[in-house]
């Protein structure tokens, strides 16, 4: 990706990794859920299981560790900006998020509409308290990881 341009820029946009794991997990299944053949117990099951498994893609898309040593290792951090989910739209805090955002990527700050929601899930399966602090724990490297590198930026609704 790197070579697609003389000035390819780079945007990772964090979200809480226990949030991010949820709402990853119902995306996957959505269609399953909607038809059916995937009940809510099933699709709690399905997470309680994830979170014992770190080797599991839906749970390494959560490694924010992994990802962000592999994208610095090939390129150049000039070329990166850390965005966080929560910070883009919040309605304090978000204007300003993405005003730097824009400026990073070189564009007007109006082409990024955080009104606009794509791909949201029509779930409303709630993740359970005890679901919740498994995964927590599960992914408790990740974020003593995140809190070292991006210490106060780490959005106060995170899990932390």
């Amino acid at each position: 990706m790197l070579g697609c341009a003389a000035d390819v820029r780079f945007v990772f946009i964090l979200r809480d990794p226990v949030e991010r794991l949820w709402s990853g997990l119902k995306q996957h299944y959505r269609s399953a859920t909607r038809t059916g053949q995937l009940d809510s117990a099933d699709l709690i099951a399905r997470f309680d299981s994830i979170c014992r498994t770190p080797l599991d893609i839906n749970f390494l898309r959560s490694d924010y560790r992994r990802t962000i040593q592999e994208l610095e290792a090939a390129v150049p951090a000039a070329r990166i900006s850390y965005c966080f989910f929560e910070t883009l739209l919040d309605p304090a805090q978000g204007q300003d998020a993405r005003a730097d955002l824009a400026r990073f990527l070189d564009i007007p700050a109006s082409a990024l509409n955080a009104e606009q929601k794509v791909h949201a899930t029509a779930s409303t399966v709630p993740l359970p308290a005890d679901s919740r602090s498994a995964a927590r724990r599960a992914l408790d490297p990740v974020y003593v990881a995140l809190a070292e590198k991006f210490g106060d930026r780490i959005p106060t609704v995170w899990q932390m």
